[in-house]
């Protein structure tokens, strides 16, 4: 009885250790990826120009909601059942679950692309931007090859192998930068038109989408001829997996293609909203590229971390139910929901308080493209949190067995965007602001029911608000101190390096403050390289010094 505290703190240490090392992997390739995307954008903008680049972003929005249908949900219920077969031991049924995901991946990958294809001009018309058409043929390719992908990483990740995917995405974002940024200077060189331009543009991403194909072949090759190569091949069973991965797959299927949609009604609903302002169309045009290719990548970062996070929550949570855990549920889902807010908040502030010094270092080569975009990130910042936490909710639900509720969120969060974007946006006196306004009261009502239904399952998560308010003091002391330094100093006046040195002191003063307000505990310091091992010592030494105490 006496070792009962110790065990249960060895427990908690032990799911963050858990919930970290199977982040790292992936949120350093998705960080990588994400930075990539931002840089690629940047000399792009220079040959494709700021109305330009709406085309290219048209065509991506078109391209990534026909992706997450058919790649969102299946890699996990995949992940899910290999994983299951490998536990078994049943490498017979790893190969036919594989062979009958990858048949349903190719399928749906072929009817993406043929939509593309076929209906590029109807699409472009549809969304009002024509001069999409041959970007979104240019890109189509990339939906098919993106599904085969999706069958692989989840064969990888079912047996608990991350790095394939996490190498995968970084060349798929290497591939795109300089694919793409070549096909955009030989296009330019050539003297070819804005559409041309951007079309050789994002062809980059469908020849990254290739390479990024045949390294995970040539993985899955390389592991099968070490694991599978005197298995005895069998037969049956396909549509007992067909059915079990449509069902596995579907909740979570839906629910991504529900966010995804978000971009697509942005790209349907602002140029449209913005004319009946009465601004022209090469305007509208340029404005939606401001907010679509400046303000939603950076945006994009924080919440890029946090699906990592997800991932591994998962398991974790889906663990301790089958076992009837309540303290490990619980165990798991607050260092995930902590390390959310703690990635998140300092985002929030920070990139809402500094949107314009940083848009004005990364797009300097558009210092007026960048001034317009400023002001609207720095609204759209302000979806961080809430944007970040409906991942985390998100991931919990689904592990509960509760993806329906997901769905009735994400229909719900949809219906207020559309709303209110067409509102707003088409108000003369608030136009395009309207785009990052409505996003917000998208991901607030979706967060709203998101906690509703995690606190009805997990009741027990009162623990989370004193690190909460910790880490919220914390992230706005940080970030109010680094704005009076700015401004007391003039440090607009001393260029990108004034603007780095700030960035880096407000992280480190954020961490010095959340250290001492209890928003990072010992299991998260424990699990930073360097530290971990003498957090290791110091817990061996007061192990033994307690057994000597028993002892005497």
């Amino acid at each position: 009885m006496s070792h009962t505290p110790q065990n249960a703190a060895d427990g908690r240490a032990g799911t963050v250790k858990k919930l970290f090392s199977g982040t790292a992997v992936l949120a350093f390739a998705a960080v990588v990826s994400k930075i990539i995307g931002l840089v690629y954008k940047v000399p792009l903008i220079g040959y494709v120009g700021v109305e330009g680049m709406a085309y290219f972003l048209a065509a991506n929005h078109i391209y990534v909601l026909l992706f997450v249908i058919s790649t969102s949900g299946l890699p996990v219920a995949v992940a899910v059942m290999v994983s299951g077969a490998v536990a078994r031991d049943d490498k017979n049924a790893v190969r036919r679950i594989y062979k009958t995901a990858l048949g349903l991946f190719v399928t749906l990958g072929t009817l993406g692309t043929v939509v593309m294809l076929v209906g590029a001009e109807k699409i472009s018309y549809m969304i009002n931007i024509p001069q999409a058409a041959f970007s979104i043929m240019a890109i189509a390719p990339a939906v098919l090859m993106a599904c085969i992908s999706g069958a692989l990483r989840g064969y990888f990740q079912g047996h608990q192998i991350m790095t394939p995917t996490a190498v995968s995405q970084t060349i798929e974002a290497v591939g795109k930068l300089v694919l793409g940024l070549a096909g955009a200077m030989y296009a330019s060189s050539k003297g070819m038109g804005d559409e041309a331009v951007a079309a050789y543009a994002i062809f980059g991403i469908t020849a990254g989408v290739g390479l990024s194909m045949i390294y995970l072949l040539v993985a899955k090759f390389v592991f099968d001829r070490r694991h599978y190569a005197h298995i005895e091949r069998r037969v049956g069973d396909q549509e007992h997996f067909f059915g079990k991965l449509i069902r596995l797959a579907l909740p979570v299927t839906l629910s991504s293609a529900i966010i995804s949609l978000g971009g697509v009604i942005d790209t349907a609903l602002i140029p449209n909203c913005l004319a009946i302002c009465g601004i022209s169309a090469s305007d509208a045009n340029t404005l939606y590229s401001c907010y679509g290719n400046m303000a939603v990548p950076l945006f994009s970062l924080t919440p890029s971390l946090i699906s990592p996070i997800a991932m591994s929550l998962v398991p974790l949570v889906s663990a301790a139910r089958s076992a009837g855990d309540k303290e490990g549920e619980v165990t798991a889902v607050c260092p995930a929901l902590r390390l959310t807010l703690l990635l998140a908040l300092p985002a929030s502030v920070g990139i809402s308080v500094f949107a314009e010094p940083v848009l004005g270092m990364i797009f300097s080569s558009d210092m007026a493209a960048a001034r317009t975009a400023a002001p609207l990130l720095s609204i759209l910042a302000l979806s961080i949190v809430p944007a970040c936490l409906i991942t985390t909710t998100n991931a919990v639900l689904q592990a509960q067995g509760k993806a329906g509720k997901t769905i009735f969120s994400m229909v719900c969060g949809v219906a207020v965007k559309l709303v209110s974007e067409y509102l707003l946006v088409s108000n003369s006196a608030v136009n395009i602001y309207g785009a990052p306004i409505s996003t917000l009261l998208c991901d607030m009502t979706v967060i709203g029911f998101n906690i509703y239904f995690v606190m009805k399952c997990s009741p027990r998560l009162d623990a989370l608000i004193r690190p909460a308010v910790g880490t919220a003091v914390s992230a706005l002391g940080a970030v109010g101190v680094a704005a009076l330094v700015w401004r007391a100093m003039s440090l607009s006046q001393r260029g990108n390096i004034a603007v780095i040195v700030l960035i880096v002191g407000t992280v480190v003063l954020y961490f010095a403050l959340a250290l001492l307000l209890g928003a990072v505990d010992r299991d998260m310091i424990g699990m930073i390289p360097g530290i971990k091992n003498k957090s290791g010592k110091r817990k061996k030494s007061n192990e033994q010094r307690a057994k000597n105490s028993i002892s005497a």
